[in-house]
């Protein structure tokens, strides 16, 4: 009878726990929704149940790093993921690989706990038994888009905390064990507390921040975009410095601010070769390299629209961001010598089919048309500029010179 009720105590307890999950499973849902992110670009899109299952198992052991031991630590966890140390797990192709079966063993291990410290009355057990439920959410059984990331184990380690409390509360009773449980508590704060400080010093900057991430994670194909992007931010920051020194005459930090900035551009190139080639179908890549290479002195427009069309090709889905490529694309026809107008005014014009409302698609699209001495063209385009912003100084003025020349000819007839 006493079993029974424990069961009963517990289940009544965990009821809370499983509504949360629910209602929280079902918030994060519509918010993706109303994002307008694709359930298709989701990690674990369009995988089975069971290669999910598999991929978490190896999670698992991530994760208890995390709690025990933080080291290695990661904006982006993504396979090959780092277990610890050198040992490194690859995205499992059955249930036999050996870090899904060491997951197994350690999550088999951990529900036995939980029945025993049930079964026997154990504080501990409730604390285990949060950590599960806290964590479940995050488990794949429901897929919700992401394998792994720190910020999941904020509420988890309320639970984990909680055990080394009790532990320290147990042993620190015994009169024998008091002194060594308050050294032992002394080296794991100041264990923490370094790793903290440590950790933190990496936010210093969005560079640093990079640079500590291609140390602790170089296997993270995931790590080469992002280091490519903040390269071009840092290329852009110096290009801005350079004009600026240039106009006060300093010649000497002009050429060291222009050097930095032909730095960071090849390190960007090279990055976002590497991108491309550890994730093809990463349309992100595609964007941002092809819109650098527009940005160089001299342009490389071939290579750029190469580059463009290939990650145009990539997203037939997400069509809300495919008029960027298109945007990009028109322009380079536009641009290049002898220039394209056919074509980058085909391009255009789909980029302005695809979103309406984009106010550098029609910047591009009234010069071009103002280019080609279409005026009637060129003021309806400027009329739906200054429908979406008023203030439009461009659009404006062009306007004001299209309407002089209207008087004018109008007078000389």
């Amino acid at each position: 009878m006493k079993k029974r009720l424990i069961w009963k105590m517990t289940l009544i307890r965990l009821l809370p726990y499983i509504a949360v999950f629910l209602v929280y499973i079902n918030i994060r849902l519509r918010i993706i929704q109303t994002l307008g992110i694709l359930q298709s670009e989701w990690y674990f899109a369009e995988e089975s149940t069971s290669e999910r299952m598999s991929a978490m198992l190896v999670g698992i052991l991530v994760y208890l790093r995390l709690f025990i031991y933080p080291l290695h630590l990661s904006m982006d966890y993504n396979f090959p993921v780092r277990i610890l140390g050198p040992l490194w797990a690859k995205k499992p192709e059955s249930f036999m690989d050996p870090f899904v079966i060491a997951g197994m063993v350690f999550f088999v291990f951990y529900i036995a706990t939980i029945l025993y410290g049930i079964y026997y009355g154990k504080k501990w057990a409730y604390c285990l038994i949060f950590i599960g439920i806290a964590m479940f959410p995050f488990s794949n059984i429901i897929a919700f888009g992401d394998f792994l990331a720190e910020r999941f184990l904020y509420l988890p380690s309320i639970g984990f905390f909680l055990l080394i409390s009790l532990a320290f509360e147990h042993y620190y009773r015994v009169k024998a064990r008091s002194k060594v449980v308050l050294i032992l508590m002394v080296i794991l704060l100041s264990f923490y507390s370094v790793r903290t400080i440590k950790r933190n010093g990496a936010w210093e900057s969005s560079l640093s921040l990079w640079k500590a991430e291609m140390k602790n994670n170089p296997r993270n194909p995931n790590l080469f975009y992002g280091f490519a992007t903040e390269s071009i931010i840092q290329r852009l920051n110096h290009l801005r410095l350079g004009k600026l020194e240039k106009a006060r005459g300093n010649l000497k930090e002009t050429s060291y601010h222009l050097k930095k900035a032909r730095e960071y551009e090849e390190n960007a190139i090279a990055y976002f070769e590497k991108s491309i080639q550890e994730h093809p179908r990463h349309y992100l890549s595609y964007r941002n390299f092809g819109n650098l290479l527009i940005s160089r002195s001299p342009p490389e427009y071939e290579k750029a629209e190469e580059i463009l069309i290939k990650g145009a090709a990539l997203m037939p889905e997400n069509i809300k961001m495919l008029y960027v490529f298109y945007h990009l694309l028109g322009y380079i026809n536009i641009k290049r010598e002898p220039p394209n107008i056919r074509k980058g005014i085909y391009f255009l014009q789909k980029a302005h089919r695809i979103k309406k409302t984009d106010i550098k698609v029609l910047e591009t699209m009234f010069y071009v048309r103002l280019r080609l001495i279409q005026y009637d063209e060129t003021l309806k385009i400027c009329k739906k500029v200054l429908k979406i912003n008023e203030a439009h100084r461009q659009a404006i003025e062009i306007i004001k010179e299209i309407r002089k020349l209207d008087q004018k000819g109008g007078n000389e007839k």
